[in-house]
């Protein structure tokens, strides 16, 4: 009668997993986030910039894999030696690959020890026999029912077998997935806090690059862009104020004073470093009905203090005249300047200061 010799027993996904100490592992995650937050910066600045500006979207595609090397970069160091305890194998985990020893292959322990460049020296099992030796650090993991070295006991005295019932019995599933969902959320917390300011720094840039180009647009589109962003109540205030004050210029410029009173009194409502110079479109508007009226020397006093712009040369002008004093020098200086413009608008105003026979 024959008999056929009993098969090996089969590795099981079940194992007992041996993590560092609690006190190393909240130390190193500490130190690892702290470096790492600086890393994850830039791949988010990246993809802040490009949403917010609408440039370089190849940056959104790159990004998300630079962010990814943080969390698993940190995981990876945060899992290295720890062990994990299989039916059949021991494995010590390392930054990219796991270092794996049969249970039947372990003939003999050696134990030594280590110098570290600060602290003291570490304590090591080489796990020797078939195959190359697996070095170990058993202080360094928590192992409380102090499974390791009952399991190496077992392993050299050939009862493996004693080692696949234990783990069958006491050990679970190993999820490698779930090692990197903590690191995963801390870093989308940490991703998210840095996004706020850098989103409100890349719109202000963009602003702030908006407004300085209105000096060269049309005016038409110089006032539709300015009033844009001086109504966007989301906008920086510093962003609204400039804004208001580049719009009443405008208005200004093209001699609409009373938008340009109502553009400055509603800047009056925000908190910019200059407060508004709203008087100073008031007196030109006064100066303007008092010409108007007939009222010269009046309109003359109204204009102090009113700074440049064509509209008080233009009252200035006329209310010379009215009085009948000289102004060929204010209206040849007013000309000089005004009377070239490309705007329409601008000559027309300029009109009062205009020499005999000019076009």
């Amino acid at each position: 009668m024959a008999y056929r010799a009993p098969s090996a027993p089969t590795e099981s996904s079940r194992v007992v997993v041996l993590p560092p100490h609690r006190g190393r592992r909240v130390v190193l995650a500490f130190c690892l986030w702290f470096m790492g937050f600086w890393f994850i910066v830039f791949p988010v600045g990246w993809c802040v910039q490009a949403l917010v500006t609408g440039d370089e979207l190849w940056k959104l595609a790159v990004s998300p894999f630079l962010w990814l090397v943080v969390p698993w970069g940190i995981t990876r160091t945060m899992k290295m030696e720890t062990l994990v305890l299989g039916t059949q194998t021991i494995r010590r985990v390392g930054f990219l690959r796991d270092h794996v020893k049969e249970w039947s292959a372990i003939e003999s322990v050696r134990t030594f020890e280590r110098h570290r460049p600060r602290g003291g020296p570490v304590r090591l099992y080489g796990l020797q026999g078939r195959g190359s030796e697996l070095v170990i650090a058993p202080d360094v993991v928590d192992d409380r029912a102090n499974l390791l070295s009952w399991a190496l006991g077992r392993a050299t005295n050939g009862n493996a077998s004693e080692i696949d019932e234990r783990i069958r019995k006491e050990g679970a599933k190993l999820n490698r997935v779930s090692w990197y969902v903590p690191h995963l959320v801390t870093g989308l917390v940490l991703s998210l806090l840095a996004a706020w300011p850098i989103a409100h720094d890349q719109r202000r840039r963009v602003s702030d690059r908006a407004l300085n180009s209105l000096s060269n647009l049309p005016f038409a589109e110089r006032v539709e862009r300015a009033h844009a962003l001086f109504a966007d109540e989301d906008e920086d205030e510093r962003i609204r104020c400039r804004a208001a004050g580049i719009l009443s210029a405008a208005h200004l410029h093209h001699g609409e004073l009373d938008a340009a009173i109502e553009t400055c009194t509603r800047r009056a409502t925000l908190t910019c470093l200059t407060p508004p110079a709203c008087e100073r479109y008031t007196r030109l508007r006064d100066a303007q009905t008092a010409l108007g009226g007939g009222d010269a020397e009046r309109a003359l006093g109204l204009l102090e203090g009113t700074g440049a712009s064509v509209v008080r040369s233009a009252v200035e002008v006329s209310a010379l005249r009215a009085l009948g004093r000289d102004s060929s020098e204010l209206a040849a200086r007013c000309w000089d300047i005004y009377g070239d413009s490309d705007d329409p608008r601008v000559r027309e105003l300029a009109r009062p200061c205009a020499p005999m026979g000019a076009p």
